[in-house]
């Protein structure tokens, strides 16, 4: 089965590739006066990911998910999911091409973003589509044999049975693995946000 990422999927990973790759090509000390501005960069595209993670994940689709019908809210996620994951690699990769470059990078930030920017890559590529295609077969197959609420109807044949209980399965597992990878990629991240949060220290107290 030929997967799809889309047109955004593909320049998303062609863009993530030629930052991470490009940062490898710097003087020795990395680009002199430039540390600073690479710094922000760097903060600012992983600061971006981790807030656009967060809200998809714990906001964003229980919310959907609660106040939709089921196939809407399938469709919705069918159309969002590739834009979180292709912005995911993009800031992801920029983020440790800044770091990179400025040759600040810290072991346990390139351990974050590096396993975060894998889930993601690994979501757009290869689960996102499989689940979108398993969603699709499901909702095929409960019209055509008359599903209502899950439950087959009595008057379904075997082979219809077999096949929609395949499906079922073959969906919950899919979907299982992309949440899987969505929520390592996103735990990780506190890791670096633990980091970062003892090197700014507590805000200064209001006058």
């Amino acid at each position: 089965m030929a997967l799809r990422i889309g047109r955004w999927g593909n320049i998303s990973l062609t863009l993530s590739a030629a930052l991470v790759a490009g940062a490898y090509v710097v003087p020795p000390g990395g680009w002199e006066g430039a540390a600073a501005p690479l710094g922000f960069v760097s903060f600012a595209s992983f600061a971006a990911w981790f807030g656009m993670a967060v809200w998809i994940t714990f906001i964003n689709g229980p919310v959907l998910f609660t106040s939709l019908p089921k196939e809407s809210f399938g469709r919705v996620q069918h159309v969002l999911f590739p834009a979180y994951f292709s912005a995911s690699c993009v800031l992801l990769s920029l983020s440790l091409a800044a770091a990179v470059a400025s040759s600040s990078l810290h072991p346990t930030a390139a351990a974050v973003v590096a396993t975060a920017l894998a889930c993601s890559v690994v979501n757009l590529v290869l689960l996102g589509p499989l689940t979108s295609a398993a969603m699709f077969e499901r909702w095929r197959l409960e019209k055509e044999l008359g599903v209502v609420d899950g439950a087959l109807p009595d008057d379904a044949d075997e082979e219809g049975r077999k096949a929609y209980k395949k499906a079922r399965k073959s969906f919950g597992m899919l979907h299982g693995l992309s949440n899987l990878a969505n929520l390592v990629a996103v735990c990780a991240s506190m890791v670096e946000v633990w980091r970062l949060s003892h090197l700014v220290g507590p805000p200064a107290a209001l006058p």
